[in-house]
């Protein structure tokens, strides 16, 4: 009973030690959230910033993107290089 015990402790640890990295995981993805979302707001055009914040944030496809914007695919593409070099030239 004794060892089970002991056992059981030292599962108790390495679950908290597991939690506390999960937790420091997601204050960092969070962290890089906040900075897309920040770098994508920053764009002067209205609809490159749609779609990085819809390709980027909610993950949507280019098509999927298209047909929420009601634009053809190819223009989704032209805005997403865009705002994406506009975004590594402020880098």
């Amino acid at each position: 009973v004794k060892a089970e015990m002991e056992a059981y402790h030292i599962q108790r640890g390495s679950d908290a030690v597991t939690a506390e990295r999960v937790a420091q995981q997601l204050d960092s993805c969070l962290e890089t959230r906040m900075e897309v979302m920040h770098s994508i707001m920053a764009l002067g055009d209205t609809a490159e910033q749609e779609v990085l914040r819809r390709r980027y944030v909610m993950g949507q496809s280019y098509t999927d993107i298209a047909n929420a914007m009601g634009v053809v695919q190819r223009r989704v593409y032209q805005l997403h290089k865009a705002g994406v070099e506009k975004v590594e030239l402020r880098s």
